[in-house]
């Protein structure tokens, strides 16, 4: 598994999880800003889910909240997500 497989895999388990918001698997679906469908528990609980993710399947230890919050970026789609954790 590497980590696109794993955020593959942590978006199928979010939506699975629950009922109001989905994400859709596509490189440009903004997870956060101005455009995106996900309310901010909604973002924490997938982006929390993936660092478990991360380190149960790869081993890899992360803090996506200040990772993803440190860049500062107005909106975070796929596509730069797995880049950060690519870097």
């Amino acid at each position: 598994m590497d980590i696109k497989e794993a955020v593959d895999s942590s978006i199928k388990e979010f939506n699975k999880s629950q009922d109001k918001f989905k994400i859709q698997n596509i490189d440009d679906f903004e997870l956060i800003g101005q455009n995106s469908t996900l309310d901010s528990m909604a973002i924490v609980n997938f982006l929390m889910l993936l660092e478990k993710k991360l380190l149960k399947d790869l081993n890899i230890k992360i803090n996506l909240m200040d990772k993803v919050f440190l860049e500062k970026k107005e909106k975070l789609n796929i596509k730069d997500l797995v880049s950060i954790l690519e870097s």
